[in-house]
């Protein structure tokens, strides 16, 4: 079938979906930046009798990207298929993040993906063949909320180099795509990879801190597995129909109709249901 290579592999969306390329019958390569952290997935890989390839990569670094991916094409050959899933939440209020939470966003959520597309993008535009999907999010569909300024604000940076991307890539047969991938019970949000400044209990900002982690949280409670967005990148893969934006998960569509009503009645629903939940 097709070589596949997938960011972000040691939990999540991004195990799921190696095991779900990997049962297509792909030749899978699975990244993540510790490979300490890939039991998980070579367990149940030997358990499904499947075969998944992990290789050490840390999307944040030129050197450590660009070996990484020399070394894959040089064992398995050119890549069809690239997944960066890996990403980080950091939640907080934008003065007491440090910048140094501001660059490592972008640098996982965009500047990792820009570093693995052009690894690989000479090879698929010269072969005429390949497919680019880049992990989004559909909460960056509506107005960005309180303490998600830095994820938000890299994701929606990442949605526009995917369309940059597909653009400039359309003329050569290079399919791209940004997934906007709804709430699932992964660990981006809770005890994974979100971090989570301490809350000052007596700062300004500590009540809506703990408004929007609660929010969060409760969402992952109640998300569906990562193997369903596994599935629905299988899906986008598998069909060259598959629209540039692909909404994956049942609460996008919510996400998009709040993005169509513009910013000021956003706020103005928002602070009404607010003014209802404290009167209740």
């Amino acid at each position: 079938m097709s070589l596949v290579v997938i960011t972000g592999c040691s939990s999540g969306v991004g195990l799921e979906a190696a095991l779900a390329f990997a049962r297509r019958g792909d030749t899978v390569v699975a990244t993540m930046r510790d490979l300490g952290r890939g039991g998980e997935l070579q367990a149940r890989a030997k358990a499904g009798g499947l075969t998944v390839h992990a290789r050490e990569m840390n999307v944040t670094s030129d050197s450590s990207v660009a070996a990484a991916m020399a070394g894959i094409v040089a064992e398995f050959g050119p890549v069809d298929v690239l997944i960066n899933n890996a990403g980080v939440m950091i939640q907080g209020a934008v003065e007491q993040l440090s910048m140094d939470d501001a660059r490592a966003s972008f640098e996982t959520n965009v500047f990792g993906p820009a570093r693995t597309v052009k690894a690989v993008v000479a090879s698929m535009r010269e072969r005429r063949s390949g497919v680019i999907v880049n992990v989004g999010s559909a909460v960056t569909r509506p107005p960005s909320l309180a303490c998600m300024a830095w994820y938000n604000g890299s994701k929606i940076a990442l949605r526009a180099v995917t369309e940059s991307l597909y653009f400039e890539l359309r003329p050569f047969g290079v399919r791209v795509h940004y997934v906007d991938l709804g709430g699932f019970a992964t660990g981006v949000v809770g005890k994974g990879y979100a971090q989570r400044a301490p809350i000052d209990e007596g700062s300004e900002y500590a009540a809506v801190e703990l408004q929007m982690r609660a929010i969060f949280d409760a969402a992952v409670d109640t998300s569906a597995p990562p193997s369903v967005a596994a599935a629905g990148l299988v899906a986008c893969v598998e069909d060259p129909a598959s629209p540039v934006h692909v909404p994956i998960g049942d609460d996008v569509a919510r996400y998009l109709r709040q993005e169509s009503w513009g910013f000021e009645e956003y706020v103005r629903r928002m602070d009404a249901a607010a003014a209802k939940a404290t009167q209740g």
